[in-house]
């Protein structure tokens, strides 16, 4: 206590709203010893002991709002405060739709402040450039709102007003949430209506196409990963499934040809249908082109009953 008292009249801080944290770094520790009790003091002045040298284990002392606010840290060696935030984490805003800016604000991160500007200058009809990018980071990833002013004076406003765009970037971001749910058909023309509705700005047929296919990226990944992962794929569905046929065919440089399956639960089920089988095929689309293949019947409750599927080139007599 005695320790902490000369830290707070020595830095001048108001022990009444603020409250402070000794540590102190050895050669050979990664992490800071922080002093807690007396034992800690007593432990930190033998290690000061045995090195004269005034510059040897400076302490460093953080100040902590007892309410929430600011962390001023200190380094004895160099004399440096560094100002840096300590808030509370439910205070950060990690919703990139989020469009109320306002003084105060704390972001998680770069990437969510970006977003929500972005939002924000669509919604409200402005363009905006970045005046200063100061590229020396902190610790921490946060980005708070200092100073924002919402009021738009410029002349040329009604001009701007009309070259007001929405990014690839921009659109993708508002069409990926509303992907994730697949028994839900989200169209080309509904992105746009979306768009308009909501940011009163126009956009193409050729913008928005773009942008879907980058959102789907963004939840699913590219195709060519995924075909990288159906080995992974068929060795768990024979896991669950064990006794299926399941096998994949491929090509001489190893590319993906064939894929068959069929679970044994299909497999046993089909011993109490009748012997009619229905095989239909639906066309893929996008960067790898193919067919899935299917193969149904009718179970004794006259319901449709999946028996096979795979994926195949086209329809032939080797596929």
């Amino acid at each position: 206590m005695n320790l902490k008292a000369l830290i707070l009249a020595g830095l001048e801080i108001n022990s009444v709203r603020k409250d402070i944290e000794i540590r102190y770094i050895v050669d050979g520790n990664t992490c800071p010893l922080k002093i807690r009790n007396d034992m800690g003091v007593k432990l930190y002045l033998e290690v000061r002991r045995n090195e004269p040298g005034i510059g040897m284990y400076p302490l460093c002392i953080d100040t902590i709002e007892k309410m929430v606010g600011e962390i001023h840290n200190f380094d004895c060696s160099s004399g440096e405060i560094i100002c840096v935030e300590e808030l509370n984490a439910t205070n950060y805003i990690t919703d990139s739709n989020s469009t109320n800016v306002k003084t105060g604000q704390l972001y998680k991160d770069k990437g969510t402040l970006i977003d929500v500007m972005t939002k924000y200058k669509i919604k409200n009809n402005f363009n905006f450039r970045v005046k200063r990018s100061d590229k020396k980071r902190k610790k921490s990833d946060v980005f708070k709102v200092r100073y924002f002013n919402s009021e738009h004076t410029c002349p040329m406003r009604d001009r701007i007003l009309t070259k007001v765009q929405a990014t690839i970037e921009f659109i993708s971001g508002v069409t990926a949430p509303k992907l994730f749910n697949h028994k839900q058909i989200h169209t080309l023309q509904d992105v746009i209506e979306d768009i308009r509705a909501i940011y009163g700005v126009e956009i193409s047929y050729q913008q928005v196409w773009r942008a879907k296919e980058r959102a789907l990226k963004m939840l699913k990944g590219k195709p060519s990963e995924g075909y990288k992962q159906m080995p992974r794929y068929m060795w768990m569905l024979n896991n669950v499934h064990p006794n299926s046929y399941i096998r994949m065919q491929k090509m001489e440089n190893n590319q993906f040809m064939y894929l068959f399956i069929a679970l044994r639960l299909l497999i046993r089920r089909f011993d109490y249908c009748k012997s009619v089988v229905v095989v239909d095929d639906a066309h893929l689309g996008g960067a790898y082109k193919g067919t899935f293949v299917s193969a149904s019947t009718l179970d004794g409750a006259g319901c449709i009953l999946p028996l096979t599927y795979g994926v195949v080139d086209t329809e032939n007599d080797c596929s």
